[in-house]
């Protein structure tokens, strides 16, 4: 609220930070300001079966929402976490709610729903919502996809991360199918359908499968890893073998050595 208090914006962007995706917010915010609405809801077409979390949106032909629900049933998309509402009705909707203690902001809208004009925003590309630890490996194993990479990173809105240069990764002996390796890596077994970091090193023997390899963790010869999360800086030890499923899989944490 101090912000809110302190800003002289009249229009907010609130983002959240379970959405993957690389979105052109312009067009957004253009056709919000021409509609005049008090807020615009950014939302993917389907709304999913009863597993997929998140708050289905049903949108009239004049583009505004006239209905928000938290289960399936006849909407037309599922709401992305992303919003554009102005000022003035954000300090309302909070001065509002200000005794209800917490409260998520679509909820808030959702109750005052006849009373607000909100508006729905299609989002045609990419985008996948990380909500547990299964959706974070299918949205790690999307970068896969040459296609999906591309409009993550290299198109006309690139992500940029901070720079650590080092050298090229060296393949040494063994094998790999399908992977996402970076820079400083050492490769002496065999790795497919995996993502590893930066500077790991994969002993002599080492098999990898469907993994998800942080920084600077070290696979020792003959190691078997499938289906398997290894976290900074962890050391699996010779001929060790873990697994786990795609559904859940083996987590070894920050620092562990095993």
């Amino acid at each position: 609220r101090a912000y809110l208090d302190r800003t002289s914006d009249s229009t907010l962007v609130i983002a959240g930070a379970s959405s993957v995706m690389n979105i052109d917010l312009r067009p957004v915010i253009e056709s919000h300001f021409d509609s005049g609405a008090q807020i615009t809801l950014i939302y993917r077409r389907g709304e999913g079966d009863s597993r997929t979390p998140g708050y289905r949106l049903t949108v009239g032909d004049d583009g505004r929402v006239v209905r928000i629900s938290d289960t399936p049933g006849g909407a037309d998309g599922i709401f992305l976490d992303h919003l554009i509402i102005e000022h003035e009705t954000m300090v309302r909707l909070l001065d509002l709610y200000a005794s209800a203690g917490y409260l998520d902001l679509i909820e808030v809208i959702r109750d005052n729903l006849s009373s607000l004009d909100v508006r729905g925003h299609v989002f045609e590309g990419y985008v996948r919502m990380i909500n547990s630890l299964e959706d974070y490996v299918q949205c790690s194993h999307d970068l896969f996809s040459p296609v999906i990479n591309d409009e993550l990173f290299m198109g006309e809105r690139p992500i940029y991360t901070k720079v650590q240069d080092n050298p090229p990764a060296k393949y040494l002996s063994g094998s790999v199918k399908n992977a996402i390796i970076a820079t400083g890596c050492t490769i002496e077994g065999d790795v497919s359908d995996s993502i590893l970091f930066r500077n790991v090193t994969v002993g002599k023997g080492a098999v990898i499968k469907n993994s998800i390899i942080y920084q600077r963790c070290i696979i020792e010869p003959g190691a078997q890893l499938e289906n398997v999360i290894c976290d900074k800086f962890a050391h699996i030890r010779a001929g060790v073998q873990l697994s786990g499923t795609a559904e859940s899989p083996f987590v070894v944490a920050k620092y562990q050595v095993i």
